[in-house]
């Protein structure tokens, strides 16, 4: 059995054949990703593909036209089913650490809690919102008792639009941090990971990077960490006096090298790769100290919990020798999700040619296993 499968037949346990359509709704993009059953108790992930949205259909509002176009793709891809569990992204999501009075227990007067503690301190100066929220493990180390999600009705409905417009159910909206830390925790389930370590998830999305840091299954932490990889290519453009494409090619064929080649001997490969390294480097340097901070209060929190392993997702996660420089820093496993679940057999069948790697389709896969599964 592949690790997916295996992964996911200890989790669900359902007679359907195929999970909800996990649809991650981003402002340029739409990622898709379903699974399947096979052979009665092995499940893979079936189905991913990318639609992206004209300048017509961004924004809240989108034209009817625009889900009747992501339903007929699916269908196309073959994508099956009705069910659909969806999900939004910063900013139009946050995110707070609340400290409250853990004895409210988990009923309304709790909930009432969250509520007016997110009110105060969101951001979002919408005065419609949708709230909801997670207990973190006590511990006396620290005064947080809760992390509080919100995000603008209107951003709720404009997803359950989408939905609804292309003729199927929204099962559930939810936060794409949260369906990171899902398909993670289950992965670590699957291969027998200490089930109550501290362990991060680092988002090498394209406009920002973000990380979750959890205990065991529970996020306990969420932080932006800087602009995504895109302001890397822009930093290796300006460096080189390329082109902003010429400089994505760059950094996606050559990767980077933190070794200093030798003059005689090294490949124009590699002093390619050496010399993106050093312009990347004060980046790189930041995103390192950030993440050892935020290992380092997480770990001052709960320090009777053994720091874990980071996953690496989104678009720039795969640049070559990335992960070899993060695991060297910081003294920890750092793995691609893509590696992790491309051992499935093959059952992985991005849509080719759009650019995406399989770790741009995590979210996705993490709402397709489903929040209540």
């Amino acid at each position: 059995m592949t690790l997916v499968g295996t992964l996911l037949q200890k989790i669900v346990d359902r007679r359907t054949l195929v999970s909800p359509i996990g649809l991650d709704i981003g402002p340029t993009v739409v990622r898709a990703a379903q699974l399947e059953r096979r052979e009665e108790r092995d499940w893979v992930v079936r189905r991913l593909t990318t639609i992206k949205r004209r300048d017509s259909e961004t924004g809240i509002t989108v034209s009817e036209g625009f889900s009747v176009r992501l339903r007929d793709t699916l269908r196309e891809h073959g994508f099956q089913g009705y069910r659909v569990v969806a999900g939004l992204t910063t900013p139009e999501v946050e995110l707070h650490s609340l400290e409250l009075d853990a004895q409210g227990g988990m009923g309304d007067k709790f909930a009432n809690a969250v509520r007016w503690e997110l009110e105060r301190v969101m951001n979002s100066t919408e005065t419609n919102t949708v709230t909801d929220y997670w207990k973190v493990p006590p511990t006396k180390m620290s005064r947080i008792t809760a992390i509080g999600v919100v995000a603008p009705a209107t951003h709720v409905q404009a997803a359950t639009d989408i939905v609804h417009g292309m003729g199927m159910d929204c099962e559930q909206i939810d936060a794409t941090i949260c369906a990171l830390s899902r398909l993670g925790s289950l992965i670590r389930r699957c291969r027998g990971d200490d089930p109550d370590g501290i362990w991060g998830m680092l988002d090498v999305g394209r406009r920002s990077l973000r990380l979750v840091l959890c205990a065991g299954d529970v996020p306990l932490l969420v932080r932006t960490l800087g602009s995504g990889c895109n302001s890397w290519s822009q930093s290796i453009a300006e460096s080189l006096g390329i082109s902003p494409e010429a400089a994505e090619v760059h950094k996606c064929q050559y990767g980077i090298d933190t070794a200093q080649p030798d003059s005689d001997d090294a490949s124009p490969e590699k002093e390619i790769a050496s010399m993106i390294f050093d312009i990347l480097r004060a980046e790189l340097e930041l995103v390192v100290s950030e993440v050892e901070r935020s290992y380092g209060y997480a770990m001052h929190c709960y320090p009777d919990r053994a720091a874990g392993d980071m996953f690496l997702v989104g678009g720039g996660a795969p640049m070559s020798g990335l992960a070899e420089f993060l695991k060297s820093r910081l003294g920890i496993d750092v793995e691609l999700i893509g590696d992790l679940v491309r051992g499935s057999g093959g059952s992985f069948s991005p849509d080719t040619g759009t650019g995406d790697s399989i770790g741009d389709y995590a979210a996705a896969i993490g709402l397709a296993i489903g929040v209540n599964d």
